[in-house]
């Protein structure tokens, strides 16, 4: 059997170790792969169903402070917690080579792979968040190393001469969609015969299963809209609470819920919005859920307002469960859910999503309904597009 580690900072909730997980079981049903899992903070395994065939390593007590926010390092330790305060002040004075360097210092982890995967993108500069892509190379003994884009590396503020230098290095750079690919290349046009294309995998069954658990009560008399995206600036919450508010002046009635929560104060200061715009009878801000589909399942649209995205994997789990989805034309939105069918792209701005609800609402009152198109539940092609890259 190839011996095979990914890399990466935490399984928390989120996309990126969402798809890890869902492909995690995948390879172990192929029953060809010994593998492995090295995270930055394993203590975010602790409500995370993985595979138990898959053997966890440690990177070390150091790299832990990369994955925390500075009030965890606290609760574990008072040196923790300096550690961070310095390398947070070192990535913001220097660069983030100096503060992998020093935080990456023990030597090389035990064990030798066949394939060492690094399952997420550099850090913008002066970002202390990221690092696996450090780690893989400098800290993992392997024959082959891989790194995956999950961003639109553009818009995400990877176009430095840092990450040229860093993805140069490896043997194949994973884009996980043809757009990221596309957006990738657009200007780091000498790797393009190192890059390839490796979609997604979701857990179709548990998506439906999910959905079904629990019975959520939503007033059908009105169009339902949910989104499904921790709360931070780039997933375009503060925006379309102001085109909803501008609808709701025009009389337009609907329901938003929002799924999602952040370490911050955040949710108070969208919450603070909502009251500005008049809309607390038309928002509902559940936080974080372990279990969003149940909300999803019974939502008319879901609405991806993001002002960046790569390729979300909600809009699969959306489509599976027969949800159409309203996205702004971000990087993967025309390539997953224009030409799929799966429902409608809008220009990305606060206007272009006011105006698309506005029609959207219009429609559902005059009885108009999108008719989208048939979600295959099927991982074939994304496991076959990895196994190629772990084999050639």
């Amino acid at each position: 059997m190839k011996k095979i580690v990914f890399v990466l900072t935490t399984m928390r909730t989120g996309g990126i170790s969402t798809a890890l997980c869902n492909l995690l079981y995948e390879l172990v049903r192929l029953n060809k792969y010994e593998i492995s899992l090295l995270l930055f903070d394993q203590q975010s395994l602790d409500n995370v169903d993985i595979p138990s065939e898959v053997k966890i390593v440690d990177a070390g007590e150091k790299a832990s402070v990369i994955a925390l926010s500075l009030k965890e390092c606290l609760e574990r330790s008072k040196f923790l917690a300096m550690r961070k305060l310095v390398a947070g002040l070192l990535v913001k004075l220097f660069n983030q080579n100096l503060v992998y360097k020093w935080l990456f210092t023990e030597g090389l982890i035990e064990g030798d792979w066949d394939c060492a995967i690094s399952y997420s993108q550099s850090a913008p500069s002066h970002f202390l968040y990221g690092g696996c892509n450090e780690f893989v190379l400098n800290k993992i003994n392997s024959k082959k190393k891989v790194a995956f884009i999950h961003c639109d590396y553009v818009n995400y503020g990877l176009n430095t001469q840092y990450s040229h230098d860093i993805y140069k290095q490896f043997d194949t750079i994973a884009c996980v969609s043809k757009s990221v690919k596309s957006r990738f290349l657009s200007v780091e046009k000498d790797l393009s015969e190192k890059t390839t294309v490796v979609y997604n995998c979701h857990n179709f069954r548990r998506i439906l299963e999910k959905s079904l658990e629990e019975e959520i009560s939503i007033d059908s008399n009105k169009l339902n809209f949910v989104t499904v995206a921790r709360l931070s600036v780039e997933k375009g919450h503060d925006r379309t609470l102001e085109a909803f508010g501008n609808l709701k002046k025009q009389g337009y009635d609907f329901i938003w819920h929002i799924v999602g929560g952040s370490n911050d104060s955040t949710m108070e200061r969208l919450k603070a919005l909502a009251e500005k715009y008049n809309l607390n009878d038309n928002i509902i801000f559940y936080g974080n859920r372990k279990n969003p589909y149940s909300i999803m399942r019974k939502a008319d649209w879901l609405l991806v307002p993001s002002l960046h995205e790569a390729a979300p994997i909600v809009y699969t789990e959306a489509a599976v469960l027969g949800v159409p989805t309203i996205t702004t034309n971000t990087t993967s939105a025309i390539e997953f859910v224009q030409e799929r069918g799966w429902g409608k792209v809008c220009e990305n701005s606060t206007s272009g999503i006011e105006q698309i609800l506005k029609e959207t609402i219009d429609d559902y009152n005059s009885g108009v309904r999108y008719e989208m198109k048939y979600c295959e539940a099927s991982n074939v092609e994304a496991v076959k597009s990895i196994t190629e890259v772990i084999e050639g």
